[in-house]
Parts: structure tokens; sequence; C-alpha cells
């Protein structure tokens, strides 16, 4: 029997991803609660590199101009009202995309496993059972990913009018964060997997994730690489769709230069800007269903078979 190869998890998940399209609506859900994973934390690291001032020096800064009008009578109702209705709706909307995360982990262990998904009504009743330490999870992933702009962009305004010194400095705070950053979101996706798949409680998942994560350290690594290059593939996908997906409202456009119609206007820049969305939404939540089946697979592996670097895998031939 051919040992499991960390390569297998892209092809096994982008399988999954392809003969069960329904999972993309749970990957819509899901990618709202930062299952671009690797990308985001990348892209968090260079955004906080590229601010000339930090952002946690900056905050004082910000100005808020809110009418009085909203403190007195029907106004503070209405603004009351309007609190608790936002409330109530990013609640609802954690609770959905933390139970879609977690289904599509448990659906493509199943599959992964036994080559069978469950019922629909299974994994949400299930997975709703796990969606404190989830939650938990979730709560110590984000605090800790904290950690990533704070340094950067410290190591950014000690080297603002620094030498050679304070710019080493600052590459090494950069590599340090970023790296930081990369095992949170390892951690995060294996003690998932033992939430939903083992079914470990809180604190045992993350005791069982570190574990796992020190075994395989190097494998992670190279999958969160090939995983990234992935989320790059799929960013210029996205942004390739753009001029398909705005032609509605180039025709538009023309339309109403042609006849004046600001009607026509208006409606170009809704039809595009709608459609262009769609897209986007659409290419998020296949690449957060591949990327976490991935992360399925190579748990599942990992914890029972084991893997093998690839890196050290030719180093050793040598």
């Amino acid at each position: 029997m051919k040992d499991p190869h960390y390569t297998d998890a892209i092809r096994h998940a982008w399988h999954l991803a392809r003969q069960h399209t329904y999972l993309w609506v749970l990957g819509i859900f899901a990618a709202m609660i930062g299952q671009f994973g690797l990308s985001s934390v990348i892209s968090n690291a260079f955004s906080a590199a590229a601010s000339p001032t930090p952002y946690f020096f900056s905050i004082s800064s910000v100005q808020f101009h809110v009418p009085s009008a909203l403190f007195s009578g029907e106004g503070a109702v209405l603004l009351i009202w309007l609190l608790v209705t936002l409330g109530a709706l990013g609640i609802g909307l954690l609770v959905v995309s933390i139970v879609s995360q977690a289904a599509i982990v448990q659906a493509a262990a199943s599959w992964f496993g036994r080559k069978k998904l469950p019922e629909a009504s299974d994994v949400w009743h299930d997975n709703m059972e796990s969606f404190w330490p989830l939650l938990g999870l979730l709560i110590v992933k984000t605090a800790a990913l904290a950690i990533v702009p704070i340094l950067i962009t410290l190591g950014a305004y000690v080297a603002v009018d620094g030498g050679f010194g304070s710019s080493m400095l600052f590459l090494v705070l950069f590599l340090l964060a970023t790296t930081v950053g990369m095992v949170v979101t390892f951690l995060h996706m294996y003690a998932i997997g033992y939430i939903v798949v083992e079914r470990y409680r809180f604190f045992d998942s993350i005791i069982a994730a570190y574990r796992l994560f020190s075994q395989h350290w190097l494998v992670s690594f190279e999958v969160g690489v090939l995983l990234l290059g992935v989320g790059l593939l799929s960013a210029l996908v996205a942004f390739a769709g753009l001029p398909l997906f705005m032609l509605p409202a180039i025709i538009m456009w023309y339309l109403a230069l042609q006849t004046g119609s600001f009607l026509l206007y208006a409606l170009g820049v809704l039809v595009g800007g709608l459609l262009f969305l769609a897209f986007l939404f659409l290419v998020g939540a296949v690449y957060t269903v591949l990327s976490t089946s991935a992360w399925t697979y190579l748990f599942m592996k990992m914890h029972k078979h084991g893997l093998t670097s690839r890196i050290a895998y030719y180093l050793g031939r040598r």
C-alpha cells in the first residue's frame, strides 16, 4: 500500500469539492470567520508592514461625529433598535459560520474515511453540540493572531528612521510574526479536527493539536505554503473574472452614454457589482471547502498513520 502523501490531500479535497457542490454553501459562511487561513495571515502581515504608522498608535487620532439627535427621544430608540438588530444578525451569522466550518470538517472526514457523506440534519445537530468549544478556539485564534500586526507595526515604528540594524530588526519581527500566525492557523485546524472528528474537549483538543504539530511541524509548513499558493491562484481567478462579469455593466454604460439615461448607468453599476460579488463569493466558497477538506485529510492521516515531509524525504535520499 502506498504511503500517504500530503499532496494527496489537495487531490482528494478537490474531488470532494467538485463532486459535492452543496458544500459550497457551507463554504460561503465558513469563509466569513477567516477560513482563508494563511492567505489572511500573510495579507495582514504585509498590510501592517506597508502602513507608515502602526495601527495601535493611530487609534487615538480617529474622530467620531455622531449627531446629537440620536441620543434623544425617537433617535435613541431607533439607535438601540438598530444596534440590537445588528447584534442579533452578527451573532446568528457567527453561529452559522462556525457550524458550517465544522460541518465541512465532518463531511470531509466521513468522505475520506467511509466514502459517504453524513445526513445534513445529523451534521447540523452534532456540530451545534460542539459550538462552544469551537467558539472558544476561534476566540483564542483571533487573540493570538492579533500578535502578528502588533509585532510587525512595532518593527515598522522602530525602523522608520533607523539604520541597517533597525531594518534587520523589522525583518526579524516580520518573519517571527508571520511564523506565529502560520503556527496558530495550523493548531486551530488540528484542534477543530480533534473536536469535530474525535470529540475531544476544548483544552484536550489544544494539547493534542500541539502534540500533532510538534510531530509534523515540517509537513505542516509545507502544506501551508502549498495551500497559500492555491489561495493566491484563487485570487488571480477572482480578479481575472472581473472583466467578464463587468461586461453587462460596460454595455449598459455605453447605452447610458448614447441615451443620456442615468437609470441605465446606475443599473449597469448595480448589475456588474452584484455579478462580480457573487463570483467572489463562489471562488471564496470553493477555496474554503478545498482548504478545509485538505486540512481534514492531513489531520486524519497524521493522527492515524503519520506523514513524511517531502523535503526530509528528498534530503534523506542524498
